[in-house]
């Protein structure tokens, strides 16, 4: 390669300045038409503080003939004609040259150009004032024209507008500081930091006595449980932090004052919505003795309205059933003037009943329970044989009326169903009154009564599981539901569904630990704290204290390595903090994140590192940028 001379250099270069510039937005000037390497000498301008256009004149006064004086008017000319075809641009590309520095410093150094800097070298409003001046006086010097004496009558404006400019990018740094701030610490209490390793090992130590893997722990949390509550290592150490910092203690106290009323709560609900009764159903079981008769009777009353007198068939049926059973018209007699106050439309002859006319529904209705009667009566006085045949001739009377008027029917079926289920109810509600083997029994009779039986049984069991969350024994029901060795839990496995009974005996565990560990962590003695904590002692320790007060120089040495290890982790209040809230956090993935870390860390640290770097340039930026935009608008009033 042969080597270039000056003429040749300056020629290339002046090319590489012109090129790309479409003929129609060129500038024409006397040197040739201005292209986009005006742009990059007016965000130079910004960047020198106004001293570019010199130093280019300089160098070209260097490389070729061109005198400085005539290099200096041309870069001059060319700048001044980009600034009057292109204003907006032009004050905008020297505003950006300003902010370049500031803006390169912000993401190199971290923040720290700022940051640092400014809590050092700029502590207060005053030395950003004058940091602001000197850069703005400097600004105007350098882009003074026509001698020194006309660059120094610059200065003071420049200093003036550095000096509002230095506030203002103190004030957005802050601002924009702030903000960023308030968005990571919303993001950080979304997702959670990272705890401390000391933390974290304490945590590790702490599962590892308890025998408790991390994955364990994971499925644990996931399926409701809280770390603390799962067995009593767990509790020991939660009531040691809480006995040893108030943040903890505050921390396990907002937990554990409540999860034990919402743990039963929730034990209650799901008892409620899978075994208890609502709305009418519940109605119907909870009737009064005098309510379910009046309603009943109101029944019967409006089909009776309606429905006139039987057929000669069915009176027929009527007649050979009094004449075969002729005890019970007494009973007909007596029941009939109670319940009509009328007298008979029938009489009694020797050869049985006469009717005077077919009886109504009404009345066809009062006769069959007439004989209803009397079967119980036979029954009673122990002639069985008679009670089964009145009872079979009660049945046919009845089978007779249903088949002549289909809503009595329907009325009777309902009411000996709600009759049923009124009796299933009150059997239960008294459940847990009996053993478990009595209440299994019943259980077995009342399933025999069809399916709204065995509904009305369990219903009335959760009543009475609520009428014992009611008294004294509230806090311990978990534990008696949880248990199948105490008459609650075991009556319990027998009348609740079997395809949820897992569920409802986890729910009752966790009610249990959940009320255990409110009991251990909030009220436990402190003596229980010093033996929870002996017991995680390790025999060989205790015995190298005993060999060590008989002069065993190797276990006072064991004795003084397990000191140092103690020693090491020892925990701030930060940390045993920190340890607390992973012992009752609630879910498994921040619970993951807190003991191990992860991808989420990262993203939370790029972005803190990033917006700080935002922060510190939008600081820089606006109080250099500020500079040559206060400096343009002061000549353009100067002009007018």
């Amino acid at each position: 390669m042969t080597e270039m001379t000056k003429e040749e250099l300056l020629r290339r270069l002046g090319e590489r300045f012109a090129q790309d510039m479409p003929p129609e937005q060129a500038i024409p000037t006397s040197n040739g038409p201005i292209g986009p390497t005006e742009r990059l000498r007016t965000m130079a301008q910004g960047l020198t503080f106004g001293g570019a256009d010199e130093a280019e004149a300089w160098i070209r006064s260097q490389l070729n003939d061109e005198g400085y004086d005539e290099a200096l008017a041309d870069v001059r000319g060319r700048l001044e004609k980009y600034r009057e075809s292109n204003p907006g641009s032009a004050l905008f590309d020297e505003i950006g040259g300003a902010a370049l520095p500031a803006i390169a410093a912000a993401f190199v150094s971290g923040g720290a150009s700022v940051g640092g800097a400014t809590s050092r070298l700029l502590p207060n409003l005053a030395k950003m004032v004058g940091l602001g001046a000197v850069e703005g006086g400097t600004y105007a010097f350098l882009t003074g024209e026509d001698g020194i004496e006309n660059r120094v009558k610059r200065v003071p404006g420049g200093l003036a507008v550095g000096a509002v400019g230095g506030p203002l990018g103190y004030g957005a740094a802050r601002g924009t500081s702030k903000a960023f701030t308030g968005f990571l610490d919303h993001v950080n209490r979304r997702f959670g930091p990272r705890v401390g390793k000391a933390a974290e090992r304490e945590m590790r130590r702490i599962m590892a006595d308890a025998d408790i893997s991390p994955e364990e722990a994971m499925q644990r949390i996931e399926s409701g449980d809280l770390l603390a509550e799962l067995n009593p290592t767990l509790r020991t150490a939660a009531r040691g932090f809480y006995a040893k910092d108030r943040g903890a203690a505050r921390l396990l106290s907002d937990v554990y004052e409540e999860r034990p009323g919402q743990m039963r709560e929730q034990i209650m609900e799901y008892l409620q919505s899978t075994m208890g009764a609502e709305g009418n159903a519940l109605k119907a079981f909870n009737m009064s003795d005098d309510a379910a008769r009046a309603t009943k009777g109101a029944d019967y009353n409006r089909i009776f309205a309606q429905a006139g007198n039987v057929d000669d068939e069915t009176t027929s049926l009527l007649v050979d059933a009094f004449r075969r059973v002729p005890s019970a018209t007494k009973e007909l007699d007596s029941l009939y003037r109670a319940k009509t106050g009328r007298n008979p439309f029938f009489k009694v002859t020797d050869e049985g009943i006469e009717f005077t006319r077919n009886p109504t529904l009404e009345e066809a209705e009062i006769m069959r329970r007439a004989l209803s009667t009397a079967k119980g009566k036979a029954y009673r006085e122990g002639a069985g044989p008679l009670g089964g045949e009145i009872g079979s001739i009660e049945r046919n009377v009845r089978n007779q009326l249903d088949d002549f008027s289909e809503e009595l029917k329907k009325t009777r079926t309902g009411w000996s169903e709600i009759e049923t289920a009124r009796d299933a109810f009150d059997a239960g509600r008294k459940a847990l009154a009996r053993s478990p083997d009595e209440a299994a029994i019943e259980f077995e009779e009342v399933t025999r009564k069809g399916r709204q039986a065995v509904e009305a049984y369990r219903a009335g069991v959760v009543d009475a599981y609520r009428r014992k969350a009611a008294t004294g024994a509230n806090a311990s029901l978990p534990r008696l539901l949880a248990s199948e060795e105490r008459k609650e839990g075991a009556i319990l496995r027998t009348v609740f569904p079997q395809d949820q009974l897992e569920e409802m005996v986890a729910r009752a565990e966790r009610g249990a630990r959940s009320q255990e560990a409110s009991s251990r962590i909030l009220h436990g003695s402190e003596t229980a704290i010093t033996q929870g904590r002996m017991q995680q002692v390790s025999p060989g320790l205790l015995q190298d204290g005993l060999e060590a007060v008989t002069g065993s120089p190797i276990a006072a040495i064991r004795l003084a390595t397990d000191a140092l290890k103690s020693l090491k982790r020892g925990l701030s209040p930060e940390d045993m903090q920190a340890v607390a809230k992973m012992m009752v956090e609630s879910n498994p993935q921040a619970f993951q994140r807190a003991l191990e870390g992860g991808s989420s860390d990262v993203v939370l640290r790029i972005a803190d590192d990033v917006l700080k770097r935002a922060s510190t340039a939008t600081g820089l930026s606006t109080r250099r940028g500020a500079v040559p935009a206060g400096l343009s608008l002061l000549d353009s009033l100067e002009t007018r």
